[in-house]
C-alpha cells in the first residue's frame, strides 16, 4: 500500500490549498480578466485574486519544502518549475499592471505593452496547464486513479476540469462570434479608415460604419443631450469631464476605464476632449500606403551670396506679371498634399495610441454614453474641435549666448490624411491656433495642495498659480506658416510661465500628443476680395513689435513674400551654374518649398517640374512691387530676436520694398554677424516715442516724406504687436500724432481679434498668462477699436500692372460675422506634379 502522505497535516494542507488555487481560484481570475473586459474593475479583481492565490501557492509550497517527507521525483520537479514560473509571472504581471497606471508617453513603453500582455497571457495559460497536470500526480501519491477513482480529491479535480473546459470554450466561442477574442475585425482595409465620416469613402457597411450608425441611433433613442464642440470643450475644461467622442458622434464618459484600459491610462488621457473614431478601429500603420514623403530642406546652401545684385531692379521692372481675375479661377496651382517628411511620419506613428477594438469592445461603450454631437459636426471641419497632433520638430531660434530662450516647434496632425470638407488650405495673416495640454501630475498635485491650504490657486511659487482643477491649460499661438495638417509656431520661454516651461522641456522623441484647434481670428485680408490694396496689401504697412510680438510680423511676411502653398512668378531669368540650382525664365511659376540662407530658397519650377536652389529676389511677391513694409523689432539683444533668418531673407531679397529695424538694449560684439543680413538696420536703445516717430517718418507715415513721390499718402496701416503695456503706450503715441483709429491695429498677446457680426471688432478673452501679472489689463482702447481697423473693404480699386492674384479657391465664411475666414480646396483639386 502506498505511503499515506496525507496523514501529515502539512502535506494535507498542501494538497487542499493547491487543488483550491489551481483548480478554482486561478482559472476563475484568468477567465474574468480575459472575457469580462467590460467590467471597470476587471484589472483590479484579476490582480488582487492572482496575488492572493499566488501567496497561497507559495505558502503551500513552503509546507512541503521544509519537511522530511519525499514525494515522487516527477511531481517534485514540476512543482519546483511551477513555483519558479509563478514568481516570474507575479513580477511580470505586477510591472505590467503598474505600466498601465503610468502616464508616460514613452513610445517604447507603448510598443512593449502589447508584447508584455501577450507574454503574460501565454505564461498564465502554461501555468494553468502545468497545474492541472501536476494535481493528479500529487493525488496519486496516496489515492491512485485505478483504486480510488471517486475519492473526493479526484471528484474535485473532475469538477474543476469539466467546469473550466466548458466555461472557457463557451466564452471563446461567444467572443469569436462577436468578433473579439483575437479575431477583432478591422475597418475594411488600409484606405477605409475614414468610412465613418468621409463622403467619398466606400459605402459598404464596414464594422466602423455599422458601429457609427448603431451608436447614433441608440443615442437618439435615449434622448441624450445634443452638444456642439464648444459645449463639449466647456465640459472638459470647466467641469473636468473625462469624455471622448466615439462612433456616430456619441459622447462617452471613460472615467471608469482610466485604471482598467488595456492600453494604459495615457491612452485615455491623450484622447480626452477629442474624437477617437479613427483610433478605435485601426492599428498605428493603417494609413502607411497613403503616406508619400516630402523632401526635407537641403542641408547645404550654395556658396554664392545672392543677397545683393546691382542689376536687380532693372531686371524686375522690365517684366510684366499681370494676371487678370479670370486667370485666378483657371490656374489654381495649390500644393494640396500633406508636407510630411520621413522623419515626421516616424514621429507621428510613435505618438499614436491606436487600438483595434472588437464588437465586444464596441458593445461595452453603450453603458458609457452621456451625450451626442450632431452627426454633421463630426463629419466636417469645425475650428472649435480639438484634434490631436504630434510634435515633429523643435529647435532653439535664439542665439546660445542670449539670455532669452525661444523655440520653434513643428506639429503634425496625428492622422494627417483626414480630409474634412472646407478645411483651411493654408493660414492667413491674423490667424492663431490654440494649443491645449494636460499639466503633469507633479504640478497638479502641488496645485491641489495649494488650493486645499489657501483656498486659491495662487502662491509665491512659479508653477502652481494657473492650474485649473481639470488639469487642462491652453494658450493661443501664431502659426508662422503651413495649415492645420502641419505648421510651425515660435514661443519665448517666460520665467514663471507654465505653458512655455512645459513646452520647453519636451522633445519630439517623447512622443507626446497635443490637442490643437483653430484657426481663430479675422484675417488681415478678406479672402473673398484679397486685392487690390487695402485688403492686406496696403501702400504702407508698419509693424511695431516687442519680444514674441514679432510672430505676427513673421506670419505676414511669410504670407506676402514667402508663400509655400501657391506659386510666385519669376520676374527675371536665372541660369543655374550647378546641377542643384534651378533654371527659370521670366513668367515661370515657382512653388517655394523651403526658405534657406544667403538669399536662397528651394523651389519647384512648375513649367519644367524640376526642383533646385533659386534666389528669392527672382520671384515677384504676389502683392506686387508697390506696397512698402517696415518691421521694427524691440528685444534685449540681437540674438534674442526670433526667426532672424526669415526677416533677413525677405529684407535682402526685396530691399526696395521691405525694411527691417532691430532695436536692442545691448549691441552685439564688434565683428559678429548676429544680424545675419545686409539690409537690416540696427540701433541701441528702447522703443521710445522719438524712435517710433523716426520709424514712421522713414516709412512715409509721418513727416516730410509723406508726399515725396507725389502720389499722396495712400492706404496706411500701423500694427502694434506685443505685451499689453506696449500696445497701450504705442496707441497713446499714435493717436497723439493724429494717426486715425482706422489705420491702427493692436494685436495683444495671448488673444486674437475677430469681427463678430454687427458688434464690431472684439478681443477674445483668455485666461491670464503666467509671467504677465504685472501688466495692465486689456484697456478700453483695444476693446473699442472700430470695425474699420481691419480693412475688409478695399480702399481703392485700380488694377496694378505688377500685382499677382491668388489662386481662385472657394472661401469659407464665418456664420456669425459673414466674414471670409480661409481658403479651402474643392474636392476635385488635383495635386500638381513635383519631383520632391
Amino acid at each position: 500500500m502506498a505511503t499515506d502522505y496525507f496523514s501529515y497535516p502539512p502535506i494535507l494542507a498542501h494538497g487542499i490549498m493547491m487543488i483550491v488555487c489551481w483548480g478554482y481560484l486561478l482559472p476563475a481570475a484568468a477567465l474574468y480578466a480575459r472575457y469580462y473586459r467590460d467590467a471597470s474593475n476587471r484589472l483590479a479583481v484579476h490582480a488582487g485574486s492572482q496575488v492572493f492565490s499566488t501567496m497561497v501557492v507559495l505558502l503551500a509550497g513552503a509546507f512541503v519544502l521544509f519537511n522530511e517527507v519525499n514525494c515522487k521525483r516527477q511531481h517534485r520537479f514540476w512543482g519546483y518549475t511551477i513555483l519558479a514560473l509563478v514568481v516570474l509571472q507575479m513580477l511580470g504581471g505586477g510591472s505590467h499592471f503598474f505600466s498601465l497606471q503610468s502616464l508616460s508617453s514613452n513610445p517604447k513603453l507603448h510598443r512593449l505593452r502589447p508584447i508584455a500582455r501577450r507574454v503574460h497571457g501565454s505564461m498564465g495559460v502554461l501555468l494553468m496547464l502545468l497545474g492541472f497536470i501536476n494535481i493528479p500526480q500529487g493525488i496519486s501519491h496516496v489515492y491512485t486513479f485505478t483504486e480510488h477513482t471517486w475519492h473526493p480529491f479526484w471528484l474535485a479535480y473532475y469538477v474543476s476540469l469539466i467546469l473550466w473546459t466548458s466555461l472557457f470554450a463557451y466564452h471563446q466561442a461567444r467572443a469569436m462570434q462577436l468578433g473579439g477574442g483575437g479575431g477583432a475585425q478591422r475597418v475594411g482595409g488600409n484606405d477605409e479608415a475614414m468610412a465613418t465620416f468621409l463622403p467619398t469613402a466606400s459605402s459598404s457597411m464596414t464594422l466602423a460604419e455599422k458601429a457609427a450608425a448603431d451608436a447614433a441611433m441608440a443615442a437618439e433613442k435615449a434622448n441624450l443631450p445634443l452638444l456642439t464642440w464648444s459645449d463639449f470643450d466647456h465640459e472638459i475644461v470647466t467641469n473636468a469631464r473625462q469624455w471622448v467622442v466615439g462612433p456616430g458622434g456619441v459622447v462617452y464618459d471613460v472615467k471608469q476605464w482610466i485604471t482598467a484600459h488595456p492600453g494604459g491610462q495615457q491612452v485615455l488621457f491623450d484622447a480626452m476632449g477629442t474624437s477617437v473614431i479613427i483610433d478605435y478601429f485601426n492599428v498605428a500603420l493603417f494609413d502607411q500606403a497613403r503616406f508619400h514623403a516630402f523632401a526635407p530642406a537641403p542641408l547645404d546652401v550654395p556658396d554664392r551670396d545672392m543677397r545683393v545684385n546691382p542689376s536687380y531692379m532693372s531686371m524686375r521692372s522690365s517684366v510684366s506679371t499681370t494676371m487678370g481675375p479670370a486667370g485666378m479661377a483657371r490656374d489654381a496651382d495649390v500644393e494640396a498634399r500633406a508636407r510630411l517628411t520621413e522623419q515626421d511620419w516616424q514621429l507621428i506613428v510613435q505618438s499614436r495610441r491606436t487600438n483595434v477594438h472588437s464588437k465586444v469592445a464596441i458593445e461595452k461603450l453603450k453603458t458609457m454614453a452621456v451625450a451626442r454631437l450632431d452627426a454633421r459636426d463630426v463629419s466636417r471641419f469645425d475650428k472649435n474641435e480639438y484634434r490631436r497632433y504630434a510634435m515633429v520638430g523643435k529647435e532653439r531660434i535664439t542665439a546660445p549666448s542670449s539670455a532669452v530662450v525661444s523655440y520653434k516647434m513643428s506639429f503634425c496632425l496625428l492622422f494627417p490624411h483626414e480630409a474634412y470638407p472646407e478645411e483651411p488650405s493654408f493660414f492667413l495673416p491674423g490667424h492663431v491656433i490654440e494649443i491645449r495640454i494636460r499639466v503633469p501630475k507633479n504640478i497638479m498635485a502641488a496645485a491641489k495642495r495649494e488650493r486645499e491650504r489657501t483656498g486659491t490657486m495662487r502662491r509665491a511659487g512659479d508653477f502652481h498659480r494657473d492650474v485649473p482643477a481639470s488639469g487642462w491649460i491652453s494658450r493661443y499661438y501664431t502659426p508662422l506658416a503651413g495649415n492645420m495638417t502641419k505648421f510651425d509656431i515660435s514661443f519665448k520661454v517666460v520665467k514663471g510661465g507654465l505653458m512655455s516651461t512645459i513646452l520647453a522641456g519636451l522633445d519630439p522623441k517623447d512622443a507626446r500628443q497635443f490637442q490643437i484647434r483653430g484657426p481663430f481670428g479675422t484675417p488681415f485680408m478678406n479672402p473673398e476680395h484679397p486685392l487690390p490694396r487695402g485688403n492686406g496689401c496696403w501702400d504702407t504697412l508698419v509693424m511695431l513689435c516687442a519680444g514674441s510680438g514679432v510672430a505676427p510680423a513673421l506670419q505676414l511676411l511669410q504670407w506676402t513674400h514667402l508663400p509655400t502653398y501657391f506659386p510666385l512668378v519669376a520676374t527675371s531669368s536665372f541660369a543655374g551654374t550647378s546641377a542643384h540650382e534651378l533654371t527659370v525664365q521670366p513668367r515661370d511659376k515657382v512653388l517655394v518649398r523651403h526658405a534657406l540662407e544667403r538669399g536662397w530658397v528651394w523651389g519647384t519650377n512648375l513649367r519644367t517640374h524640376t526642383d533646385g536652389y533659386l534666389p528669392l529676389r527672382c520671384l515677384a511677391p504676389w502683392i506686387g512691387q508697390h506696397p512698402r513694409m517696415t518691421v521694427a523689432v524691440a528685444e534685449a539683444d540681437v540674438g534674442a530676436i526670433m526667426n532672424r533668418s526669415t526677416l533677413g531673407l525677405v529684407a535682402d531679397a526685396y530691399p526696395h520694398q521691405v525694411r527691417v529695424q532691430y532695436r536692442v538694449k545691448q549691441m552685439p560684439a564688434p565683428g559678429s554677424d548676429d544680424v545675419g543680413s545686409l539690409n537690416v538696420g540696427l540701433s541701441q536703445g528702447r522703443m521710445t516715442a522719438p524712435y517710433v516717430r523716426s520709424v514712421l517718418e522713414a516709412a512715409g507715415v509721418l513727416g516730410p516724406a509723406l508726399y515725396a513721390d507725389g502720389a499722396g499718402r495712400g492706404s496706411v496701416m500701423v500694427a502694434v504687436c506685443g505685451p499689453q503695456a506696449f500696445l497701450d503706450q504705442c496707441y497713446e503715441w499714435l493717436t497723439e500724432w493724429l494717426i486715425p483709429d482706422e489705420e491702427i491695429t493692436l494685436l495683444p498677446a495671448q488673444s486674437y481679434l475677430s469681427l463678430a457680426g454687427v458688434h464690431g471688432l472684439e478681443q477674445v478673452p483668455v485666461r491670464p498668462s503666467i509671467g504677465h501679472e504685472n501688466q495692465r489689463p486689456v484697456s478700453g482702447v483695444s476693446m473699442q477699436l472700430p470695425a474699420a481697423t481691419l480693412p475688409h473693404k478695399p480702399v481703392a480699386q485700380p488694377v496694378e500692372e505688377d500685382v499677382l492674384y491668388l489662386p481662385g479657391l472657394p472661401v469659407r465664411s464665418d456664420p456669425a460675422s459673414q466674414q471670409g475666414e480661409w481658403f479651402y480646396l474643392p474636392p476635385a483639386t488635383m495635386v500638381r506634379p513635383s519631383n520632391s
